[in-house]
C-alpha cells in the first residue's frame, strides 16, 4: 500500500480534501495534529469511491508522441505547465498553469468548462504534475501504445472555480496551493490576439495516459464550435488534422500553443484519433478574455487584475522566487445609489509569500458632497468596509480609486459609483414599429437603452388599458424574444419602462401593431431551423420548440429532419406533443452504427416509412451516409424500448394540436458530435397555423467530460473498453476518498 501524506494547507478547499486514486482494496487514514489542536479536529470520511479498473489504464493510441521526445524541444518549458485534471474521482481532462500580470503568481489552471466543473465540484479537483514517460517511445510502436512509466506522485488536491465562459468552453481554476518549487513547473504564457495562429501544438493527457504532444502545421481557422465556416461566431479555433500525434478523450481542456509558445485556446471536442484525420475545435482565449462581462465569466480580471491592457504575456518558470507582496480587491465593482442613500464597498487585503506589514489605505475620485467612512491602516489578511453617503451629491457617475501602500509596494483597484436622483427616463420603443399590420405572431421586441437603467419591464396586451396582458416580462437587456405565440390577425399594444436604483420609471407611450392574418390552407408545415449543436455524451436531450396554433385534433403526424452526425448509434430523437406525450423515433440504431447523418440528405420519420428506423444504417460503414448511400430516406419510428414512448405516430391521433410541440435530440456516447439543422413538423388536424418563432432550446446543457469507470457501493461495476485500449482492464479495486475537515 502506498503511503501518501498531505500538509493541512494542501487541498484544504471548502473544508474538503480529495485523495488521488489509491491502488489497493483497503486504506488506512491517519490524521496528525498538534496536541493543543487535536480536540478541535473533526474529520468525516464522506465517501469512498471504488474503481474496478485502474483509472489510469494506458489507453492512448500508439500514434501519440511523448513530451520527452525531441519533437517537444521547442516547447520544453511549456510541457511543464500541463497537468492531468481529475474531478470528483471520476472525470479526467487536461489543463495548464497560467501566468498572470498580477502579483504573487497564483496557481491558475485553464481547462475545459465541460469537464464536470462547477463551484461545488472544484474542491474535488486533483491536478497531477509531471506525469510523463521517462523515455521517448517511438510513435506507432507497441511501446507507445503500452504501459508507460510516468509517476503521479506530484499532485495538488482541491481548487476554487474562478471563471467559466461556456461560449468558448473555458474554465479557470485556482488550485488550493501552488506546486512546490522543487517540482519545476512552468506558468505558461498566453495570447488573446484577435487572429488565428498559423501553426499550433497541443500538450495533453490522452485517456489519462502520460503527457503527449501533437502538432498541426496549419491552416488553423476561426469558426463556431463544430463549424467549418469562417469566422462563424468566432468562439473556436478549428484544427483540421495533425501532422504529428492526435487527441483523444482525456485530452479535453488541453492547451493549444501558438508559434510563440503561448496558449491561445483549450480543446473543447472533436473527432481525432489514431488513424483518423479528424477535426478538433479549441475554445479561443480571445472572446473569453472579456467573456460575459463579469469576473465569474471572463479571464481578464484574473489574468490581468491590474488592467494593464496586456494582450500577450510570456510564461515564467515556477522556480523563480515570488516576492512577498499583498493583494487588494474591491466588491462590488459598481454601485448605483438613489440620493440620499448610502452604499458600501468591501475592500479585501490578501497576503503573498507571508507578507506581514500594515497597509495604508486611501480613496480618490469621490464626487463633491459625498461623505465617506475613514480608511484606517490594516494588516492583511483583512476585509475593510467602505461606506459612502450621497446626501447632496449631484447626479452622475464617478470612478473611485482605492489604493493600498506598504513601503515601496502600491496597488490600486477601481469601482464605479452612479448617483441617481429620480427614476429612469421613459424609453424609446423601436420594434415592432408603430402601425405595422403584418407582424409575426412571435415578434422580437427592442428599445433604446435608458441611461442608468438596471433593467426593464415589458407589457403586451390586446387592449390599450393593458388589462388583457398577453406578455408581461422583465429583462436586463434592451431586446426581448418571448416564447409566447400571439394570435394571428389581432391588434396588440406594447410598452416598456426602465427600472433603476430609484425604482420603476414611467411607462413609455404605447405602440400598436397587428399580427399577420392566418395563412390560407390546412395542415401547413411547421419548420424551424435551430442549426444547433447536440451536446456530446449527455443523456439530457436538447429540445426545440415548434409552436402550433389552430383548433382541431391531430389526424396525422410526420417529421422531416435535416441534421449531421458522425455516428448514428449515439443518437436518440423524440417528438413531444404539447401535453407531454412522447414518441421516440430513433434510439441508438445498431445496424450500421458508425454511419453518418448528412444535413443535405434529410430523413422523414413517418408511420408509412419503407424501413424501420433501427435499420437506418443497414449496409453502411465509416463515413457513408444514411439516405445518400443506402436510399433509406423514409423511416418508421422505433422507440427500441425507450421508457414512456408511444409505439408510433398513430398514438398522437385525437390529441389537441394547439400548443408547443418539441423536437428533442440527445447524444448518448462520447466523441462523435452532430448538429440539428432543420426540422419540419407535418400535422393534419383541420386548419393549422405555424409559428415563425425563433426556436430556443428548452434544456441548456454542455458536453460532459470523459468518465472513468467508477461506481458507488450500490452499483454493479462494469469495466469499460476503448477502441484504442492496448491492455486488458485490471480488476484490482482502486479507491479515492473525499475527506471533509472542519
Amino acid at each position: 500500500m502506498d503511503l501518501l501524506r498531505w500538509a493541512h494547507s494542501l487541498g484544504h478547499t471548502g473544508g474538503e480534501l480529495w485523495t488521488p486514486a489509491i491502488d489497493g482494496a483497503a486504506a488506512v487514514i491517519e490524521v496528525t495534529a498538534p496536541s493543543a489542536a487535536a480536540k478541535h479536529v473533526d474529520v468525516q470520511l464522506a465517501t469512498v469511491g471504488r474503481v474496478f479498473r485502474d483509472p489510469f489504464l494506458p489507453e492512448s493510441g500508439a500514434c501519440n508522441v511523448d513530451v520527452v521526445c525531441s519533437d517537444a524541444d521547442g516547447l520544453r518549458a511549456q510541457t511543464r505547465s500541463v497537468a492531468l485534471i481529475q474531478v470528483g474521482g471520476a472525470y479526467v481532462c487536461s489543463g495548464a498553469l497560467l501566468n498572470s500580470t498580477g502579483p504573487g503568481r497564483p496557481p491558475y489552471v485553464l481547462t475545459g468548462a465541460h469537464c464536470n466543473l462547477s463551484a461545488a465540484s472544484a474542491p474535488s479537483v486533483v491536478a497531477y504534475f509531471g506525469f510523463e514517460n521517462t523515455i521517448c517511445r517511438a510513435p506507432g510502436s507497441v511501446a507507445s501504445g503500452g504501459t508507460g512509466d510516468g509517476s503521479r506522485a506530484r499532485f495538488v488536491s482541491g481548487a476554487s472555480l474562478r471563471a467559466v465562459y461556456t461560449a468558448t468552453d473555458s474554465a479557470l481554476l485556482e488550485l488550493s496551493s501552488s506546486p512546490p518549487i522543487s517540482w519545476g513547473v512552468f506558468y505558461a504564457g498566453w495570447s488573446v490576439a484577435p487572429v488565428a495562429p498559423i501553426t499550433g501544438a497541443v500538450i495533453h493527457h490522452p485517456n489519462a495516459d502520460e503527457k503527449r504532444i501533437s502538432f498541426d502545421s496549419g491552416p488553423i481557422s476561426i469558426t463556431a464550435y463544430a463549424g467549418q465556416d469562417t469566422p462563424g461566431d468566432g468562439s473556436h479555433l478549428w484544427v483540421s488534422g495533425y501532422e504529428t500525434g492526435t487527441t483523444e478523450p482525456g485530452s479535453d481542456g488541453g492547451p493549444l500553443f501558438d508559434g510563440g509558445g503561448r496558449i491561445v485556446g483549450t480543446l473543447h471536442g472533436g473527432t481525432s484519433a489514431c488513424g483518423v484525420e479528424g477535426n478538433d475545435w479549441y475554445g479561443r482565449l480571445a472572446p473569453a478574455w472579456l467573456g460575459g462581462g463579469s469576473a465569474a465569466s471572463s479571464l481578464q480580471p484574473w489574468l490581468d487584475p491590474a488592467s494593464t491592457g496586456a494582450t500577450v504575456l510570456d510564461g515564467v518558470d515556477g522556480s523563480v522566487p515570488v516576492t512577498p507582496d499583498f493583494t487588494l480587491a474591491v466588491a462590488p465593482s459598481a454601485v448605483a445609489l438613489c440620493a440620499p442613500a448610502s452604499g458600501t464597498y468591501m475592500l479585501t487585503l490578501g497576503t503573498i509569500n507571508s507578507f506581514a506589514q500594515p497597509i495604508s489605505l486611501s480613496v480618490s475620485g469621490a464626487p463633491p458632497g459625498a461623505l465617506a467612512s475613514p480608511l484606517a491602516p490594516a494588516l492583511p489578511p483583512a476585509q475593510i468596509p467602505f461606506t459612502i453617503s450621497t446626501g447632496s451629491v449631484a447626479p452622475g457617475s464617478s470612478v473611485l480609486v482605492f489604493s493600498g501602500q506598504a513601503a515601496t509596494l502600491t496597488h490600486a483597484v477601481s469601482a464605479t459609483l452612479s448617483i441617481l436622483t429620480g427614476t429612469a427616463a421613459p424609453v424609446t420603443l423601436l420594434s415592432p414599429a408603430a402601425g405595422i399590420t403584418d407582424s409575426t405572431p412571435a415578434p422580437v421586441f427592442s428599445w433604446v437603452a435608458s441611461p442608468g437603467a438596471a433593467g426593464y419591464g415589458l407589457q403586451v396586451a390586446s387592449d390599450p388599458g393593458f388589462v388583457a396582458l398577453a406578455i408581461s416580462a422583465t429583462t436586463p437587456l434592451t431586446v426581448y424574444a418571448s416564447n409566447v405565440v400571439l394570435r394571428y390577425g389581432t391588434p396588440y399594444f406594447w410598452r416598456v419602462r426602465a427600472v433603476d436604483a430609484c425604482g420603476e420609471g414611467d411607462w413609455s407611450p404605447a405602440l400598436t401593431f397587428t399580427t399577420q392574418i392566418t395563412p390560407a390552407g390546412c395542415g401547413a408545415d411547421v419548420t424551424i431551423t435551430p442549426n444547433a449543436l447536440i451536446p456530446d455524451n449527455n443523456p439530457t436531450p436538447v429540445c426545440f420548440v415548434m409552436p402550433v396554433l389552430g383548433a382541431g385534433q391531430v389526424t396525422s403526424v410526420s417529421v422531416r429532419v435535416a441534421m449531421s452526425h458522425t455516428w448514428i448509434n449515439d443518437l436518440r430523437l423524440s417528438l413531444i406533443a404539447p401535453g407531454g406525450v412522447k414518441l421516440t423515433m430513433l434510439n441508438q440504431p445498431a445496424s450500421g452504427s458508425s454511419a453518418d447523418l448528412l444535413a443535405g440528405y434529410p430523413i422523414t420519420y413517418t408511420d408509412a416509412g419503407l424501413f424501420d428506423a433501427e435499420t437506418m444504417g443497414a449496409g453502411l460503414t465509416g463515413s457513408q451516409g444514411v439516405c445518400r448511400d443506402n436510399g433509406r430516406c423514409a423511416l418508421r419510428p422505433n422507440p427500441d424500448g425507450d421508457a414512456g414512448s408511444l409505439a408510433s405516430f398513430g398514438g398522437f391521433t385525437g390529441l389537441g394540436a394547439n400548443g408547443n410541440w418539441q423536437f428533442c435530440a440527445a447524444d448518448l456516447v462520447v466523441n462523435d458530435i452532430g448538429r440539428v439543422n432543420t426540422v419540419t413538423l407535418k400535422l393534419g388536424n383541420g386548419c393549422l397555423v405555424p409559428s415563425t418563432a425563433t426556436p430556443t432550446p428548452s434544456v441548456t446543457s454542455t458536453a460532459t467530460a470523459t468518465p472513468l469507470s467508477t461506481t458507488t457501493p450500490t452499483q454493479t461495476p462494469t469495466p469499460t473498453a476503448s477502441p484504442t485500449a492496448s491492455a486488458t482492464p485490471a480488476l484490482t479495486p482502486w479507491l479515492y476518498f473525499p475527506i471533509v475537515c472542519r
